[in-house]
């Protein structure tokens, strides 16, 4: 890898040393390996990106805390077990290809659109669920393809500094529209980190923006609720879904 200049060059080195590090490679990269773990990724986003897309069509089959963990935990190791993961994958693709879907449950749904990231907000997935909405949408997903047609590592790179997220706030809202056209949005659940001033602006920006279009928005702030739903939390969340229907 030739040597740059400034930050591009600390950057690539600084992958360079984590990809040896996770291939184990003593001399330097193992470039067959992390090969096939990009095949591997690849296949098993688009194995996801079906789920979430025939969530759209049986939206209370699989509900929105699951979901979370199939994406959080299992994209981002597997659970520790790649075929099992995706072993589980392929089960819950037939499962929702041959479901039967309740007519009552696309009449009384609410599809809702999350703009942040996904952690371990556990209770605010729950009050959602339990509130009779369904997180369909989703604004930080990395569900975009490694390149597999130049080297791995450069793959790699590519792929890190060139997501889905869309970079600054003007431009994921872009994505944010996509989203709630893709599964019909009803409102937007803005979240973001207690005390982060660059999530405060960017909910602002995109509040201004989508209200302008007529899309309601419920403003949520936290720190890993992990636990269950505080009252509070359940009643703000009950009451914008109720707005909604």
């Amino acid at each position: 890898m030739s040597r740059g200049s400034g930050s591009s060059w600390r950057a690539r080195e600084q992958i360079h040393d984590i990809i040896q590090w996770v291939t184990g490679g003593a001399g330097g990269v193992d470039q067959d390996k992390l090969r096939v773990e990009i095949a591997r990724r690849n296949r098993l986003q688009a194995k996801v990106r079906r789920i979430l897309d025939l969530r759209i069509a049986n939206p209370f089959y699989l509900k929105t805390l699951p979901t979370i963990f199939l994406l959080n935990v299992g994209l981002g190791a597997y659970f520790a077990k790649p075929e099992e993961y995706e072993a589980v994958l392929d089960a819950l693709i037939v499962e929702l290809e041959t479901a039967k879907v309740d007519p009552e449950d696309l009449d009384r749904v609410i599809p809702l659109v999350w703009a942040g990231g996904t952690g371990q907000e556990f209770g605010v997935y729950e009050a959602i669920d339990q509130a009779g909405g369904a997180l369909l949408g989703l604004l930080m997903v990395p569900l975009k393809p490694f390149r597999e047609d130049i080297p791995p590592i450069h793959a790699l790179a590519r792929w890190t500094y060139d997501n889905n997220q869309g970079g600054a706030a003007i431009f994921m809202r872009t994505i944010l529209e996509q989203e709630l056209k893709k599964v019909k949005g009803r409102g937007i659940i803005l979240y973001g980190v207690i005390g982060c001033s660059f999530q405060s602006i960017n909910k602002e920006m995109w509040r201004d923006y989508f209200h302008q279009k007529g899309f309601p928005s419920i403003n949520l702030e936290g720190s890993f609720q992990t636990g269950a739903p505080t009252g509070q939390l359940m009643t703000r969340v009950k009451a914008f879904i109720e707005m909604l229907s």
